[in-house]
């Protein structure tokens, strides 16, 4: 599956759309504006994950031309007035990074099987 989501908003109102790709279906969600509050709570939830402090890519990640079948991977990319930014993970998922992607697959009604940290793991600081 291949999930896709761009939300976008200002002040307290935005909205969304998304794709999905499974079984070689798409299936496009949106646009919709996003309900009440829910703009304010991604944005804790990109802050709570450090989004905009965190590398591009982690030294340990797979090269990114090597295509690996079964793998769970996020890409996330952001922008803020000027300021463009992408954090890019493979297998090594900061439980931050795992509830923003669980927030918009609940938001756009898709399930999204998103291998969580065990609780008491500690956090990978580099994101």
């Amino acid at each position: 599956m291949v999930f896709t989501a761009n939300i976008y908003g200002a002040g307290r109102a935005g909205w969304f759309v998304a794709n999905v790709r499974r079984d070689g279906a798409t299936q496009t969600v949106g646009p919709h504006p996003l309900p009440r509050g829910r703009w304010r709570e991604f944005l804790g939830l990109v802050k709570q994950a450090g989004f905009w402090d965190l590398p591009e890519r982690l030294e340990r990640d797979p090269d990114p031309d090597v295509a690996m079948d079964g793998w769970h991977s996020l890409e996330f990319a952001g922008r803020h007035g000027d300021r463009y930014h992408v954090v890019i993970r493979y297998v090594q998922v900061t439980r931050g990074l795992v509830y923003i992607e669980r927030f918009l697959g609940r938001l756009c009604g898709v399930y999204v099987e998103t291998p969580a940290p065990p609780i008491d793991t500690p956090l990978d600081p580099a994101g």
